[in-house]
């Protein structure tokens, strides 16, 4: 029912902004994770929308979900002061024909995000994002 939500808002996202508001609204209301950073790499967007070449990397090599107690790449800066207080960590690779992005998800909970934990939830998220995101832009 969630998933199915969240699909529905996406959809309805008439372009990147209220796409990236839909995907923070509903992870944070309806699945109830704290933090929620999108990051995608394309022409004009900046540093802080798409992330170093580290996390862009970081992102391209993941072949499904990554989850851990720790903050991959230079992910931390994404959640700003709240970065020191997080104990979890989700990475979602958002991909087309190439990998354009990068969904991070993070908690104060260090049972929230762990590696054994099923992530059947998190690849559907993110190819729903990630074909709703490439309606509205060009991936470098």
């Amino acid at each position: 029912e969630k998933v199915h939500r969240l699909g529905l808002a996406l959809i309805a996202a008439r372009d990147v902004p209220a796409l990236a508001h839909a995907v923070d609204f509903n992870l944070r209301e309806d699945f109830a994770v704290p933090h929620v950073a999108l990051r995608l790499w394309h022409e004009g967007a900046t540093a802080a929308e798409s992330g170093s070449e580290a996390t862009r990397t970081f992102a391209a090599g993941l072949l499904h979900p990554h989850c851990g107690p720790l903050a991959m790449a230079d992910t931390a800066a994404f959640f700003g002061e709240a970065a020191s207080l997080l104990k979890s960590y989700a990475y979602i690779p958002l991909r087309g024909k190439d990998t354009f992005g990068l969904l991070a998800l993070a908690s104060e909970d260090a049972q929230r995000f762990y590696p054994e934990m099923g992530t059947l939830y998190l690849t559907r998220i993110g190819e729903v994002i990630a074909t709703c995101v490439q309606r509205h832009l060009e991936p470098v």
